[in-house]
């Protein structure tokens, strides 16, 4: 577990491209100068369905496969990465979110979970699942994520830390491993 901070302003000078999405199941660099797309990236399971920019803006994180999968783009390359299938046996898990944890190794992944009955489908409890991507596999599943990091937590600048607030508007630092408060800037 080590964090990767995110690139400084002055790597962002020079030639500036958008990504985005297009139909049917590919991921797309944008010329805004020239008015053309110079990469093109096809998906592997299919359309996408949402996209996470990572913190080091490397990659993206794309929900595709029904919202079953993750495809991980590689940005510098313009590559498909790798891909991390979410499936638990008699269920139908759906991707509604993914975050990246400090470090880029682990994701928080909010799944919607149905329940393969024998004449019915029948709606379970979401569920955060605490996944490895370098291994994989989940590494820990809870039923809802700790009240500071709900409200919206996001990455550190350096990516050490996640930062929420309190409902008196304090700055809250959380220990990324342990989802408690470290510190706090009232």
């Amino acid at each position: 577990f080590k964090p990767v901070a995110a690139p400084p302003l002055s790597g962002l000078q020079g030639k500036q491209y958008f990504w985005f999405g297009l139909y049917p199941d590919f991921i797309a660099q944008y010329d805004p100068v020239t008015d053309t797309v110079v990469k093109k990236v096809k998906l592997a399971n299919g359309m996408f369905w949402n996209t996470t920019l990572t913190h080091d803006r490397k990659r993206l994180l794309v929900v595709t496969d029904q919202q079953r999968t993750v495809e991980v783009v590689d940005l510098p390359t313009g590559t498909l990465a790798g891909t991390h299938t979410f499936l638990e046996d008699g269920f139908i898990l759906r991707i509604r979110d993914v975050r990246e944890c400090p470090g880029g190794v682990h994701w928080l992944v909010r799944t919607e979970r149905v329940k393969k009955e024998v004449d019915r489908y029948s709606f379970e409890a979401a569920q955060w699942l605490v996944y490895d991507s370098s291994q994989k596999k989940t590494v820990r599943k809870m039923a809802k994520l700790p009240e500071a990091m709900d409200r919206g937590a996001s990455l550190s600048a350096d990516g050490t830390q996640w930062l929420s607030q309190d409902n008196d508007g304090n700055l809250l630092f959380l220990d990324a491993r342990k989802l408690t408060e470290v510190a706090r800037i009232d």
